[in-house]
């Protein structure tokens, strides 16, 4: 079998090839272009599937959408403008402003704006931001059903978009708001929301991950494993022997291993 990248045209029709040919019974979609889509082709080849459907992927995946998802639900977000919003809605923001495609992940493709005017040299693929402060939070989460569990993740140092560096905690009202966005968009397994503080400390959400996140083994490592979890929830199982309590607040830290093979 070829291979080819997922947003190449012949990904689902290898991808219905690998099912028939292997006997695939779950589907876990890992990556985002993906999970779109990914609940009708589950349902057309008969395959259990976690994550999203087609609509709340498209929200989330959409960073003006989930802006304006989020102020519908009443829950605390960055402001955003699509960078063809008219200069006078952008131009009271204070502070440094940011812009980011509209349809990225990680840090990619981020830049910052020295006046709201440059919005106007952007691509159209993009949304502008105010600059928030640190600290920043990534809350990790599984819900199903009835069964809910989240951990907080303090990003202490990051690398590429990446968490390498984290204070691992419960904070109820973090996760209760996490919980609330979970059940709006109908999420079924592991999912993560990321939150940073404006200028007066109140924590607004970022960006929400229908999937689990880079850094979401950092949670596991300290026990609370959402990533057994979501495979189990695919195969029918009980995803709850992976979610006990955290208990107290760890500090987790990821490093890089050399290996001589002969």
């Amino acid at each position: 079998m070829r291979t080819v990248g997922v947003d190449h045209e012949s990904f689902r029709e290898d991808l219905t090839t690998l099912v028939r040919e292997e006997g695939v019974t779950a589907y876990i979609p890992i990556i985002d272009e993906e999970i779109s889509g990914a609940a009708t082709f589950a349902s057309a080849m008969n395959l259990s599937v976690v994550g999203l459907n087609e609509e709340g992927a498209k929200i989330c995946f959409d960073k003006f959408s989930t802006h304006q998802f989020l102020r519908e639900l009443g829950i605390p977000t960055v402001e955003t403008f699509s960078s063809d919003d008219p200069f006078d809605q952008m131009k009271n923001m204070n502070g440094q402003l940011i812009a980011k495609p509209r349809h990225g992940r990680g840090s990619l493709g981020f830049r910052l704006l020295d006046s709201p005017s440059d919005a106007a040299r952007l691509d159209s693929d993009y949304v502008v931001q105010p600059r928030l402060s640190a600290p920043e939070f990534t809350v990790d989460a599984f819900l199903s059903g009835e069964t809910f569990r989240a951990v907080c993740r303090e990003r202490i140092e990051t690398k590429a978009g990446v968490c390498t560096k984290a204070r691992v905690f419960t904070d109820p009202a973090l996760e209760c708001v996490v919980q609330v966005v979970g059940e709006a968009l109908s999420v079924r397994g592991a999912y993560c929301v990321q939150f940073m503080h404006d200028g007066h400390g109140n924590p607004l959400i970022t960006d929400v991950n229908p999937r689990p996140g880079a850094g979401t083994a950092m949670s596991g490592a300290c026990g609370v494993d959402f990533l057994s979890a979501h495979v189990a929830e695919a195969l029918g199982r009980d995803p709850t022997r992976y979610l006990q309590p955290l208990g107290r607040q760890r500090y987790v830290l990821r490093v890089f291993s050399e290996i001589v093979t002969q």
